[in-house]
Order: C-alpha cells, then structure tokens, then sequence
C-alpha cells in the first residue's frame, strides 16, 4: 500500500473533502451503494445532455470557455493527476487500474502525459462508463 505523505500536493484536502461536506451524513451513508451511484451519474448526464441542447441554440462560446466545461463533466474526488504525477513512477509503460473511475479525468490525463500502458477504469455505474465512454473516445 503506498502512503500519500502530507507534505505532498496529493497529501493535502482532497476535493472529496469538500463533496463530503457539502452533499451531508445521508448521502455520504449511500457511498457504498450502488444505486447511489447510478443516480448520480444519470442525473449528472441528463443534466449535462440538457446543457448541450442550450448550447446548440446559442453561440458557441470561446475556446478558453469550453476548455472549463470539461471541469463540470468530470468529478476528480480523491486527487487530481496534477497532485499525483510525482508518486507515479517514471516508467511510463505501467498498467494502471482506477477503480471506482467515475467521471474522473485521472487516467486521461495520465495518457495525455506520455503514459502508454494500459489504463482501466472500472464503475459499477453504468451511467459513468458511458459518459467517460464519451467524453473520452478520441483517446486510446
């Protein structure tokens, strides 16, 4: 088991930390369900498919403003790529498994560094693999 020290960027609050706070004990007391999850996701989903339409019938907005929708379609709770690049090892043809993936952006961001290895991400929630099945198709 790898201990994450704290006086690195990946050992300070995680934004799971925060979503913890903010959604309160009955929620944070479903977690472990599956079914919690998956209506999660789909909301999010039906959510961000009625923001697309919106967009569509408006103008499209600048480059720089598109780049931060990608931060409302992904969901980074425990640690970011960015807070977590220096305990990855240099090597870079590794097998990395991201249970528990949702939304999350981390094993795109890894391949984007020059990762090559096979990376998997595994949901029980059927509504997360299809939105990262789509938000992500044009990477490998």
């Amino acid at each position: 088991m790898t201990v994450i020290p704290s006086n690195t960027e990946a050992g300070k609050k995680r934004p799971a930390d925060d979503i913890a706070e903010a959604e309160g004990e009955e929620d944070q007391r479903r977690y472990g369900d599956a079914s919690y999850w998956e209506e999660r996701y789909k909301a999010k989903k039906q959510k961000l498919n009625e923001d697309e339409k919106e967009e569509d019938k408006a103008e499209k907005k600048a480059t720089a403003e598109d780049d931060d929708d990608d931060a409302d379609s992904t969901d980074e709770w425990h640690f970011s790529f960015e807070a977590m690049k220096e305990l990855l090892p240099e090597k870079k043809d590794i097998t990395v498994v991201d249970v528990g993936c949702g939304v999350s952006s981390f094993l795109r961001s890894m391949r984007e560094a020059g990762y090559t290895g096979r990376l998997v991400g595994l949901d029980y929630s059927p509504s997360a693999i299809d939105m990262c099945k789509e938000q992500f198709k044009e990477v490998e």
